[in-house]
């Protein structure tokens, strides 16, 4: 961005005001950021809908889609959230799920072993489906109330979090920086890709982990790197360059061996 830009962001809640403010704040260091928890979804759909004639000033809403999809989110709302099209944004299925976008910033998190444990199990983001109550207890002590402690660990996990692995693997992340991007004229995000629809990666993740444990040595890079079943996993839905390697020598070793079964079979 060449001019200093500003933005009004309407979000539900406290919690979700600290999470957006660290994020654009990270993204898009430029920015002059305005954030307001207005409550329920409608109201804030509402305000957006009343604030749109706005010059000065650019504004979007971030609210939880409480659903596995945009689409169910946006039938949800109903009619009111077409008049804020391309200004609503979601979070799926809520803001909490984005915690778990960076695995290894969100393993650094955890407390105890068995929270690492929980957080090493899980897949794409998107796919925790009570990524609130997951998040309560893996990253907060079992003192009474968790939920006091958990904008203290947002803040942190999202200033430490690696973004570019972050918006690859939450689409509605990538959604909402590519999203505001477009407001106001930074196009970064657009040209990061799905991971969640990257069906191939996935299928090929899922077969390596079919067979062996998480900690098991399955595969050393060129570049002599040595990696578990569970590193390579993690590699491979991301598209890294190394996922792209062990994919590129698994298809030729396998088309090496497809070959030679044809010539015996002759």
């Amino acid at each position: 961005m060449s001019a200093r830009r500003k933005i009004r962001i309407l979000v539900e809640g406290p919690f979700d005001v600290a999470c957006v403010k660290v994020i654009l704040t990270r993204c898009f260091p430029a920015l002059e950021i305005e954030v307001e928890a207005l409550g329920g979804k409608r109201r804030v759909i509402q305000e957006l809908i009343d604030s749109a004639a706005l010059i000065d000033t650019e504004i979007a809403a971030l609210v939880d889609a409480d659903q596995p999809t945009v689409a169910d989110a946006l039938e949800e709302l109903g009619p009111p959230a077409d008049k804020g099209t391309g200004r609503i944004f979601f979070a799926i299925p809520t803001i909490e799920s984005w915690l778990f976008a960076d695995p290894m910033t969100a393993l650094d998190h955890t407390l105890h072993k068995n929270q690492r444990n929980v957080v090493a199990r899980l897949q794409l983001p998107e796919e925790i489906p009570y990524p609130k109550y997951v998040a309560q207890q893996v990253f907060c002590s079992r003192r009474p109330r968790p939920e006091n402690q958990i904008e203290q660990v947002a803040i942190s996990i999202f200033q430490q979090m690696n973004i570019d692995t972050a918006v690859l693997r939450s689409a509605s992340m990538r959604a909402f920086l590519a999203g505001i991007g477009e407001l106001i004229g930074d196009t970064r995000f657009r040209r990061f890709a799905d991971a969640q629809n990257v069906f191939g990666r996935r299928v090929l993740a899922s077969l390596v982990g079919e067979k062996k444990k998480s900690g098991e040595i399955v595969y050393r890079s060129l570049s002599g790197l040595t990696l578990t079943s569970s590193e390579l996993q993690r590699h491979i839905t991301e598209g890294t360059a190394i996922g792209n390697e062990y994919a590129s020598d698994l298809l030729r070793v396998a088309r090496e061996l497809l070959a030679k079964t044809a010539k015996r079979s002759r």
